[in-house]
Order: structure tokens, then C-alpha cells, then sequence
């Protein structure tokens, strides 16, 4: 509604969105799912705090984004933190031409920082376990664990190409088809060949369908990792 989609294509969004592949192979990682649930309600209020001119709403919007980001938190998953963080962060970026004006995006992030001071409780404890942790000092191997081949970009079109739903190298990546599952549905994938063969007619809607086109396919290539 914010951005004046029709509510047919908003739908269909939001229901990719929440059984898309990700969601559903992380289920046995609530946590993890329960985070992402949160992603689409940030977005909706950081184009609040960054777009409303009733200060009302403003004050509203910035402790919504507070008390969500801290429930997020306390949820003690803090890799999707990050990546909700991220996809937050791109959201701005692509409609900053029309931000009020610069001081927003510090009551944005004035929001954010609060919301980490409420969360302290779980940030403490999280940070002392990170220290016995190999994560602490992870090598590059370490890092480059979990490397997606890019044999698994089929699964796009095929969820079962492979056993297990995945191509992998290692033995030790066995039994981790929540972590390679790249599947988004059929729809995902045919909406990308729609797109292209639309993309002279997506009028004001170009510009987003191009963006995230870019932001997909450099996700996808820092997914391959080290190859």
C-alpha cells in the first residue's frame, strides 16, 4: 500500500515470501523463521519514520521498529538479525530520493540502537558464548563452509535433481538440505522470464524489478562462496 502496489501482486508476494523455500526447509530452526517473520513489518515502518509528516505516526513507527528489532533480539538467532538488518538497509538505500529529509534516517537508527539497549540481556550472554565459540576466530575455511556449487542454481527449476535435494563436494555438508535448498517455488522462476519479457511495459515499476534483479544476482554469486 505504501508504495501504491495493487493488492492482487502484494498477495501473491507475501505468499512467496512466507513459504518460499527458505522459510519452510528452516523450519526445525523456529527461531531463524520467526526473525524473518518480522522482516516485512520493519520494512513498513522504516518507510514510515522516513516518509510521514504526522508526527504521531512518526513517534509510532519508531517504537514499533524498536520493540520489533529487540524482539528480534531476544529471539537469539543473531545471523538473521543480520540479514534482516541487510534487507532493511536496501529498502532505504532505494527510496531515499524521497526521504523528508536526512534527519530521519537518524531517528531511524536512533530506533535501532535503543532497540539493542532493550536487548541487552540477550546480547551479553550471546556475546560471552561467541568467545569459547569457533566462530570467534573462524579461518577462511571455516568461512567458505557451506559453499553453494553452482550445480545447485538447477534446483531453480528442479527441486529433485539431486539426492537430497543438493549437489555438494564434501561428505561433511550431508544431511544439511536446509542449508543448500535453493528451491523458491515455480513461480519464483517463471516470474523471472516474465519480467524480462515485460520489462518495457513495467512502467513506474521498473526501476524496483531492476534493483532487486541486482540484488538477487549478486546474492546468488557471494552464495557460491569459494567457487
Amino acid at each position: 500500500r505504501l508504495q501504491t502496489f495493487p493488492a492482487p501482486p502484494g498477495l501473491l508476494g507475501a505468499t512467496l515470501f512466507m513459504f518460499q523455500g527458505c522459510n519452510m526447509l528452516q523450519y526445525m530452526h523456529m527461531h531463524a523463521v520467526a526473525i524473518v517473520a518480522h522482516i516485512p513489518w520493519l520494512i513498513v515502518l522504516d518507510d514510515i519514520v522516513l516518509h510521514t509528516r504526522n508526527r504521531r505516526h512518526l513517534a509510532a513507527a519508531q517504537l514499533g521498529i524498536t520493540l520489533l528489532t529487540a524482539s528480534q533480539i531476544l529471539l537469539g538467532y543473531p545471523y538473521y538479525v543480520y540479514y534482516s538488518t541487510v534487507a532493511e538497509g536496501i529498502y532505504i538505500l532505494w527510496v531515499y530520493r524521497s526521504w523528508v529529509s536526512w534527519r530521519r534516517f537518524g531517528l531511524l537508527f536512533f530506533a535501532k540502537l535503543l532497540a539493542f539497549a532493550v536487548a541487552m540481556m540477550q546480547l551479553i550472554p550471546t556475546w560471552n558464548n561467541l568467545q569459547e565459540s569457533i566462530r570467534a576466530t573462524p579461518d577462511l575455511t571455516f568461512r567458505m563452509g557451506f559453499s553453494m556449487h553452482p550445480l545447485n542454481i538447477l534446483q531453480l527449476w528442479s527441486p529433485f535433481a539431486f539426492k537430497d535435494r543438493y549437489f555438494a563436494e564434501q561428505r561433511w555438508t550431508d544431511g544439511n538440505t536446509h542449508e543448500m535448498g535453493l528451491y523458491m517455488g515455480a513461480i519464483a522462476t517463471v516470474s523471472l522470464f516474465w519480467l524480462w519479457l515485460r520489462r518495457k511495459h513495467l512502467g513506474r515499476f521498473r526501476k524496483l524489478a531492476i534493483s532487486v534483479a541486482i540484488f538477487g544476482g549478486v546474492m546468488l554469486v557471494i552464495s557460491l562462496g569459494r567457487y
